[in-house]
C-alpha cells in the first residue's frame, strides 16, 4: 500500500533572488508580520502593542527610502549582502541580509514567514549567505533570547553564545544575546 506523504513534511523550494526596489513595501509587511508573529512575548514584558508600535515605522516612506537603499547598495556593495526568498506564487516569504564589517560577517537579519517554519526556507537562506562569506572569518549575529527556534537553528549550524553580550535591543524591552561561528578549519 502506498503512503502518500503528508503535504506539511514535504520540503518546499523557494526561489532566492536578489531583491528589487519595488519590492520594499512587500519586503518590509512581510518582515513585520515575522515581528508581530515572533517577538510578543509575556514572561519578557514584550506585548503586541509594543511590537506592533515598534515595526509601525518600517512603513513610512522615509523607512521605504532606506530600505530601497539598502536594496540598490546590495547589488554594488562586495561587504553587503541581500537576498529574499519567494514561494511558488511569487509572494516574498524571507529574507538574509548581511555585512562584512571589521574582518568578520554580521548576519543582520534572517527571517522567515511563519507559514515556512520546517520548510527548510530558513537553511536554504543561510546556504545563499554562506556562500557569499568568506568561511575563514568569523560570522556574528544578534538573536532575541527567548527565540528558542533560532537559537536552536543557529546552534544546529555552528553558532555559539558569546557570554555576556545579554543587553536590550536598542535600549528597548527586547532582550538580545550575541552568537558567533567561528572559522571553519
Amino acid at each position: 500500500m502506498n503512503n502518500p506523504v503528508s503535504p506539511e513534511f514535504v520540503h518546499k523550494t523557494y526561489s532566492i533572488e536578489q531583491p528589487e526596489v519595488e519590492e520594499a513595501l512587500e519586503l518590509a509587511t512581510m518582515h513585520n508580520q515575522s515581528w508581530i508573529d515572533t517577538y510578543p512575548n509575556h514572561d519578557a514584558g514584550v506585548s503586541l502593542d509594543y511590537i506592533k508600535e515598534t515595526v509601525a515605522g518600517r512603513l513610512t516612506e522615509q523607512s521605504l527610502n532606506r530600505r530601497r537603499s539598502n536594496i540598490e547598495r546590495s547589488k554594488d556593495d562586495p561587504t553587503y549582502f541581500f537576498r529574499i526568498a519567494k514561494n511558488e506564487h511569487g509572494n516574498i516569504v524571507g529574507f538574509v541580509d548581511g555585512f562584512l564589517k571589521n574582518d568578520r560577517y554580521e548576519l543582520a537579519g534572517l527571517y522567515t514567514d511563519k507559514t515556512t517554519h520546517g520548510s527548510g526556507l530558513a537553511l536554504q537562506l543561510w546556504e545563499s549567505y554562506k556562500e557569499w562569506v568568506d568561511p575563514t572569518k568569523t560570522i556574528w549575529l544578534t538573536v532575541v533570547t527567548y527565540n528558542e527556534r533560532a537559537k536552536a537553528f543557529y546552534k544546529k549550524i555552528g553558532f555559539n553564545d558569546l557570554p555576556d553580550t545579554e543587553r536590550l535591543y536598542d535600549g528597548t524591552h527586547i532582550p538580545v544575546i550575541d552568537m558567533e561561528k567561528t572559522p571553519e578549519k
